[in-house]
């Protein structure tokens, strides 16, 4: 993020992924088809 000149700290990346990476998974999961694997395609 420092490249395109955005200053994050490690606490608001932690946040980040705590509130939006729970939704995503949620979302992933009910559009998920098939049977469990180990790979993941994002």
């Amino acid at each position: 993020m420092t490249i395109r000149g955005i200053s994050l700290s490690h606490q608001t990346v932690h946040d980040w992924t705590q509130i939006f990476g729970t939704e995503l998974d949620l979302k992933l999961c009910v559009n998920r088809k098939g049977t469990a694997s180990k790979k993941w395609h994002i």
